[in-house]
C-alpha cells in the first residue's frame, strides 16, 4: 500500500503547480507503476492571454476532451498530470 503524509499544497509546490490551478484528485497505481495527477483551475480564475500577454484574461476553451502531459518521473514512477 502506498500512503503519502502530505499537508494541503505540498505536492502542488513539489510538482511546480502554481495558483490557480490546484491538484483535484491524485491515483497511484502499483500494478502500472504510475502516478496520475488531476489538475483543475479555480472558478473565474483570469490568466494571461497566451498570444499577447495581457493579463487578467477569463478562460475560453474550446477543448471538448481531457488532456494528458507526460511529467517528469515522480521518484522512479512515471507521472501524468490530466486536465
Amino acid at each position: 500500500m502506498f500512503a503519502a503524509n502530505l499537508k494541503d499544497g505540498q505536492l502542488e509546490e513539489l510538482l511546480h503547480i502554481p495558483e490557480p490551478w490546484y491538484i483535484d484528485q491524485v491515483a497511484f497505481d502499483l500494478e502500472q507503476k504510475q502516478l496520475d495527477v488531476y489538475v483543475k483551475f479555480r472558478k473565474r480564475a483570469l490568466f494571461p492571454c497566451s498570444g499577447c500577454g495581457t493579463p487578467g484574461q477569463p478562460v475560453k476553451d474550446i477543448a471538448d476532451k481531457d488532456r494528458t502531459w507526460r511529467h517528469l518521473n515522480f521518484f522512479e514512477y512515471p507521472c501524468y498530470i490530466h486536465t
